[in-house]
């Protein structure tokens, strides 16, 4: 089937699965996976043009939420029914591994290498592997809230993000943690957090969710609110950032921010009915950005760099196939 070009230049291509897709990883500039309900795990060797299912061997009715591979061997998923999964064979082979002391929802998974993993839940549940998953640990909670998103710019330094307007900073790998405010009164759901590490070593990020919240920090202590990604009843699902340049992804497209949150640009989907749901760089932060979302949808958004963090769009490519 030859692409089909949009007035908006998105480019359809044939799709592996009609499923909803939660969530993307790529491996480097050719390999990635894209995982979601219905024990849906799909590969690419293409940088996204094509993509076929891998089979798990694993009960059909998980819900993989999320997906993290360190390279094109090594990568884990995680599942809304408190499962981790780990991959040796670059997904050929999935193995159960033992997530912890509980079973709660699993949101988001992140392998920082082949040996160092963290993942978080519901109910506060934070855990990290530094063995290759052998033995998965449980960290100190840092709330009781439902967690949905984690940051970990280093292996020391790290964030989560959760329900009730929920922020948490750790400086030891997540043995102890400090509550952070915004300058809002927030009882809704932070969803993503993402960090970049400007020079001088400061921190810079992003954290966004439902009620069309979007916070900011330029110090990775002191976050604010931004304006200007949709409204209240809008719901950010996934973002990421590359010092000034940000992709917040959700329920009306991709609101791509540039200039430290002075330009914001809102762009929908063609079928601006579906939300996506989970996004990430293809191969490194910088190149271009992979989203997935409901029925199957990837979308591959290209642009060129200006060094050293101000990425220009030039399109949006639907490649194939994609609130809790």
């Amino acid at each position: 089937m030859a692409p089909l070009v949009t007035s908006q230049n998105w480019i359809y291509q044939p799709s592996a699965t009609s499923n909803r897709l939660n969530d993307v990883s790529f491996a480097n500039s050719s390999t990635g996976w894209a995982v979601g309900v219905a024990n849906t795990v799909i590969r690419t060797d293409d940088g996204a043009l094509s993509w076929y299912q891998q089979q798990t061997g694993l009960p059909n009715n998980l819900t993989w939420t999320t997906v993290s591979f360190a390279s094109a061997r090594v990568g884990w998923i995680a599942s809304l029914e408190g499962h981790i999964a780990k991959s040796g064979d670059g997904g050929s082979t999935w193995a159960l591994q033992q997530g912890g002391s509980s079973s709660d929802p699993l949101m988001q998974l992140l392998a920082l290498s082949e040996a160092t993993a963290l993942a978080v839940g519901y109910n506060g549940t934070v855990l990290r592997t530094d063995d290759g998953g052998v033995n998965w640990r449980d960290l100190a909670k840092p709330t009781t809230h439902n967690l949905h998103g984690l940051a970990f710019p280093s292996a020391d330094d790290g964030w989560v993000v959760g329900e009730h307007g929920t922020i948490f900073r750790t400086l030891d790998g997540g043995q102890n943690w400090t509550l952070q405010l915004s300058d809002i009164r927030f009882t809704g759901a932070l969803l993503a957090v993402d960090m970049a590490t400007l020079p001088g070593g400061f921190f810079y990020g992003w954290a966004a969710g439902t009620g069309g919240v979007v916070l900011h920090t330029l110090d990775g202590s002191t976050w604010f609110s931004q304006g200007g990604c949709g409204n209240a009843s809008h719901t950010h699902y996934d973002l990421v950032t590359y010092g000034p340049a940000t992709y917040i992804v959700g329920q009306v497209g991709i609101c791509y921010i540039m200039d430290g949150g002075s330009i914001f640009t809102i762009e929908e989907a063609p079928n601006s009915t579906e939300a996506l749901f989970g996004a990430g760089w293809l191969d490194a932060p910088g190149n271009d950005l992979i989203a997935v979302g409901d029925s199957g949808q990837i979308l591959t958004y290209m642009y060129v760099s200006s060094p050293p963090y101000s990425p220009e769009p030039l399109s949006w490519d639907h490649s194939s196939i994609a609130p809790w």
